[in-house]
């Protein structure tokens, strides 16, 4: 019962000798690649044409400023330029989609994952490939090297 208190105390005892280390250039060199940059694309060339365009505005604010705006277009009868500002977007969202899942396929042979968990992560419904990108190049993935289809399909599922 003694070495049990004893124990406690010493965990709860302030940490006088310990120093926080600064991350290494190791811990940065492994962050999840950047998602395609929207900037030059036919899509805010588009929007341009009909707004100003916020600087460093994020992707999901321009989804929303985009789709406000297809349906001002189309109310004000200007179809024509709300199919074409929406399709711009939609090609764009495609091509930032694919390159984000080859990114995965590429982290997932890194981490020597099987095809089988990669086909069954892409064939969910509701899944984020942002949010599976930035999870892969996380520690945790790390420990899901080599691990069965079924664990690592659960585990990106649950994000």
């Amino acid at each position: 019962m003694d070495s049990l208190r004893d124990a406690l105390k010493g965990a709860l005892a302030p940490n006088e000798g310990l120093v926080a280390r600064d991350p290494s250039p190791q811990d940065d060199a492994r962050r999840a690649p950047e998602p395609l940059d929207p900037t030059g694309s036919a899509w805010l060339t588009e929007l341009a044409r009909h707004t100003k365009i916020p600087k460093d505005t994020k992707t999901s604010t321009l989804r929303q400023l985009t789709d406000r705006l297809v349906k001002e277009l189309a109310t004000a009868g200007k179809g024509r330029d709300s199919r074409a500002l929406a399709d711009a977007r939609d090609g764009y969202l495609r091509a930032a989609e694919r390159a984000a899942w080859d990114h995965i396929k590429r982290r997932f042979e890194e981490l020597e994952l099987s095809d089988k968990a990669y086909r069954a992560l892409k064939q969910a419904k509701n899944v984020h490939p942002e949010k599976v990108l930035a999870a892969l190049y996380t520690k945790r993935a790390e420990t899901y090297r080599g691990a069965s289809a079924e664990r690592v399909r659960d585990w990106l599922l649950s994000l």
